[in-house]
């Protein structure tokens, strides 16, 4: 796994936490909590599902991260 994917992934468990709690982390900077507004907007919860909504080519795809 390369390193972008790894942070890709981290940014979308900072914003999917904070989706469930409202909470950034402690000593969060301003540019990290603005990089998990961007990711909190495409994440959808429902049904005990986590959705992750992306734009490509001008059509919205919605895919199923995980059950929670």
């Amino acid at each position: 796994m390369s390193s972008e994917s790894e942070t890709d992934d981290d940014a979308f468990e900072l914003a999917y936490n904070y989706k469930l709690t409202g909470k950034y982390p402690k000593e969060c900077p301003q540019n990290k909590k603005r990089s998990i507004q961007r990711q909190v907007k495409s994440i959808i919860l429902q049904n005990r599902e986590v959705w992750k909504e992306r734009k490509m080519n001008g059509k919205t795809k919605v895919s199923v991260s995980c059950m929670v």
